[in-house]
């Protein structure tokens, strides 16, 4: 390998290569000092648009109102995955009922305390809970609009019944079954309701519909604006965490407002369900 030598520059080719130095600098100086101005517009005009104006503005009532349900979904959300956590450790299907219980009679309480809040101020949180729209439900706490469950033997019709996964293929843990391609593929397919993006609930949002806390007095138990529904467990789209062969699911029940696990092979009602925060 060749040696490095070391000599000390030509005066003029430094003093070149100074003034080359310093114009790169001013230049990247005034860069900087662009780039900051365009980051700075651009942060008041997000501030504008949201409706902000400055950090110390306060929201409109509609912005109040969205994050006051916001918080209180993720509150709920955080409620229902400590007791399900809590049941992994120590399963006890008794404890786990009645602490998934608690957790949406608290979050549905929160409702009064809005409508209460937002009186007149003509937000989703002057409504009632529920809004009937004609063949589904919306549910102005949690965001969450619901399929309607009829009597007439359409796909959404109460009766039908339908499975998480296709035994056919003896892959059990896949989401094959007939409430994805036939039910869900039917509803969301023709865009019921206008609306393309149906699906099946979790289990934490299935619960939300239930009615009474747990064991319910009335069965079913769901509010009558939802349709004639069937008193029995639903399925969710919910896995059971701890089986590892992804072959149980969580199902919820409108007998007794109950949750339980069961194969992804039963054979249950379903209803859809779409939106949310």
């Amino acid at each position: 390998m060749a040696a490095l030598t070391h000599r000390d520059p030509d005066p003029g080719t430094a003093r070149e290569d100074g003034n080359k130095l310093i114009q790169q600098k001013g230049t990247l100086a005034m860069k900087n000092r662009n780039s900051l101005g365009i980051a700075s517009v651009l942060v008041a005009t997000v501030a504008m648009v949201a409706g902000t104006g400055d950090a110390g503005a306060a929201g409109t009532p509609h912005q109040a109102c969205a994050a006051a349900r916001i918080n209180a979904a993720a509150k709920y959300e955080s409620c229902q995955a400590k007791a399900e956590a809590k049941f992994e450790t120590a399963p006890d299907f008794d404890k786990l009922r009645a602490a998934a219980s608690k957790c949406r009679v608290k979050y549905a309480g929160v409702w009064t305390k809005l409508q209460t809040k937002f009186a007149g101020s003509g937000t989703p949180c002057d409504q009632s809970r529920f809004t009937d729209n004609g063949t589904t439900v919306t549910d102005n706490l949690t965001g969450l609009q619901w399929e309607k469950k009829t009597d007439d033997s359409s796909i959404h019709d109460k009766d039908n019944d339908y499975a998480f996964t296709w035994a056919g293929d003896l892959d059990l843990a896949n989401a094959d079954g007939d409430a994805f391609d036939d039910f869900v593929f039917n509803v969301a397919g023709s865009c019921f309701a206008t609306h393309c993006d149906w699906r099946l609930p979790t289990r934490a949002e299935l619960q939300t519909i239930v009615s009474e806390s747990y064991p319910c007095a009335t069965s079913p138990c769901i509010a009558a604006t939802f349709g004639p529904t069937i008193s029995a467990f639903h399925l969710t789209s919910s896995k059971v965490v701890s089986d590892f062969l992804g072959q149980g699911t969580w199902v919820v029940s409108f007998l007794d407002g109950g949750l339980t696990q069961m194969t992804t092979t039963a054979n249950l009602p379903a209803r859809a369900v779409r939106g949310g925060f």
